[in-house]
């Protein structure tokens, strides 16, 4: 199968550092309800634009290199490339933020993607092409994410999800093509049952 995944936390942490980038700097604390939710700005309360630059300020401060993973990502992408399965990458990353995102990838998972697509999601003009819209383009079967939205984007497209169970995504009512995770274990047994019923 052909497998999309998201990277900010699907594989890489990027809310437990920005939110102590944030705290130590403006002394806000993020409420993790609305983190990754369709108002995610909310977070730390102001406006989508003020919260877009304190974003741009932590990836310039070269916080991007320096994430940490997600417990299990590295094993459980792994175990899915030797099963045979092509991968791909597809973010909500700023378009200028590939290269440095590319250099995280390659030293956190050499050689396991054969392609990586940005939506550019966070640029002033608006993104470009949905997750949904780029995953069936590139002929996904399953995107792996944990934002509720571009769950039902996939869906609309044709593209089954697997969608990591966090507390902001937990207002989100079951389908079924959208199959909740709790970790990459589970990840990896659901892409078998998958296959193996398909």
């Amino acid at each position: 199968m052909k497998i999309a995944i998201d990277i900010d936390e699907v594989l890489a942490d990027f809310a437990n550092p920005f939110d102590k980038y944030i705290q130590k700097k403006y002394g806000l604390k993020m409420d993790r309800d609305k983190w990754n939710t369709e108002e995610w700005w909310l977070a730390w309360g102001g406006s989508k634009t003020t919260a877009v630059g304190k974003i741009y300020e932590f990836v310039s401060s070269g916080a991007l290199e320096k994430l940490p993973l997600i417990k299990g990502a590295k094993d459980g992408v792994r175990e899915l490339k030797e099963q045979g399965h092509e991968l791909v990458i597809i973010t909500g990353r700023a378009a200028d933020w590939m290269d440095t995102t590319k250099i995280w990838l390659d030293k956190n998972f050499p050689k396991y993607f054969s392609q990586i697509e940005s939506t550019d999601f966070h640029v002033a003009k608006g993104g470009h092409k949905t997750k949904g819209i780029i995953a069936r383009e590139l002929g996904c079967d399953i995107l792996i994410d944990d934002f509720p939205h571009y769950a039902e984007e996939a869906i609309a497209n044709g593209v089954k999800v697997l969608l990591f169970d966090t507390g902001f995504n937990h207002i989100y009512h079951e389908h079924d093509d959208i199959h909740r995770v709790k970790d990459w274990k589970e990840v990896v047994e659901k892409i078998k049952l998958i296959t193996h019923n398909s």
